[in-house]
Order: C-alpha cells, then sequence, then structure tokens
C-alpha cells in the first residue's frame, strides 16, 4: 500500500514538474497554452498560495496534538493527585502499624 501510494505521488511531482514546459492549451481553463508567460505566473501563485495553506493546516494539526496531548497529561496528574490524597487520608487500622 505504501509502494502504491509513492509511486502515485512520484507519477503526479514528474507530471507538475514537466507541465510547465507543455505548450498544451487547456481550452476550459486557460485562454493561453501553458507555457506562456501569464499562465505560468497563475500557477506560480497558486503554488504559493497551496504551499500556505498546507502549511498552515500542518501547524495547526500539530498544535491540536500537542494541546490534546497536554490535556492528557493534566488528567493523568490530576488522577495521581487524587490517588495520593486518598492514601494520605487512609487510615491504617491499629493492628498493621
Amino acid at each position: 500500500m505504501r509502494r502504491r501510494a509513492l509511486l502515485i505521488a512520484g507519477a503526479v511531482l514528474a507530471v507538475l514538474v514537466v507541465l510547465p514546459w507543455i505548450g498544451l492549451p487547456i481550452p476550459g481553463l486557460f485562454e493561453q497554452p501553458l507555457d506562456a508567460p501569464g499562465t505560468l505566473n497563475v500557477l506560480a501563485l497558486c503554488f504559493v498560495f497551496g504551499t500556505l495553506a498546507l502549511s498552515y493546516i500542518a501547524l495547526r494539526v500539530r498544535r491540536t496534538a500537542l494541546v490534546r496531548a497536554r490535556a492528557v497529561l493534566c488528567q493523568r496528574c490530576v488522577r495521581l493527585r487524587d490517588r495520593v490524597d486518598a492514601l494520605a487520608r487512609f487510615r491504617c487500622p491499629a493492628r498493621w502499624r
């Protein structure tokens, strides 16, 4: 499964790398061929905004994971404190001393 995903990602990357040198017109999307300067500028701008969006999503996911980890840690600390308090309040019978 992982090998297949890497193969697909590599194929998509290869197509995206070769795309600017292909003079292929896409009538519904761009008025000029793909190797025209205006089209390349639009594609570059889309690439920049896409990269910014992905980095923002990655940072947000990491921050969310850290917040959840901290919440779990705090919850465990509270439980441990409750157990220690319960042990401190526990009175041993006289025969155990």
